[in-house]
């Protein structure tokens, strides 16, 4: 059994559309103006074949159980695939089924990655700018007392925090002279990251 929807203005394919029709072959929903991809969209279609959503508007497809992996064969070309963070779980369901293309997808963004093909690209290569959060920007102390910093970054592949002060990049235990000024700084976490700065013996040179 085939069932052919192209060129009808389907936006949105939300989960279980398809539920009811287990023994459908082929499903061609290709030129639709498709933009997103609820997860278990495909849940049902135990049969399927042959799946086409190319000439649509994807930019990324987010999921774990988004399209079938029982496929002879695939169309997903023709998309302005976005290829950053947001289409990692995408990349993985390519490298780990290894479904044939018609025609393998290429990244239309961001321009550093346009025209290379997704599954030739490294998990590290999809990145979102990260999303810092310091606690303040503002901090008012007497001299000679201890402060701490603290910021929170959330990024895709993991964050390298770094703390910089007039140009400078400060380094753990570093000293401005014995036993007077300590800089020291811990971090934790991974995807999700805290680092937090502390300053010993605070002085007006620390202010900045």
């Amino acid at each position: 059994m085939r069932l052919t929807l192209n060129n009808n203005p389907i936006r949105y394919l939300k989960s279980s559309s398809f539920q009811p029709l287990k023994f459908l072959l082929s499903l061609e929903m290709t030129d639709c103006q498709m933009e997103v991809i609820e997860d278990d969209a495909f849940n049902g279609l135990e049969s399927l074949e042959w799946l086409k959503l190319d000439k649509n508007r994807l930019l990324n497809i987010k999921g774990s159980n988004i399209l079938p992996d029982k496929l002879n064969g695939i169309a997903l070309h023709s998309n302005p695939w976005q290829c950053d963070c947001r289409l990692v779980d995408f990349r993985d369901w390519m490298v780990k089924y290894k479904i044939p293309q018609t025609v393998e997808p290429k990244c239309n963004s961001p321009v550093r990655l346009r025209g290379r093909l997704i599954n030739s690209l490294e998990p590290n290569e999809l990145a979102c700018l990260p999303d810092v959060t310091p606690t303040t920007l503002y901090l008012e102390i007497a001299e000679g007392k201890n402060v701490s910093l603290l910021c929170r970054v959330s990024a895709i592949p993991e964050a390298k925090v770094s703390w910089w002060f007039q140009g400078t990049i400060l380094q753990n235990d570093s000293m401005v002279a014995p036993g007077l000024h300590l800089y020291y700084f811990v971090e934790e976490g991974g995807l999700e990251k805290k680092s937090e700065l502390f300053i010993f013996n605070t002085n007006i040179d620390d202010n900045g």
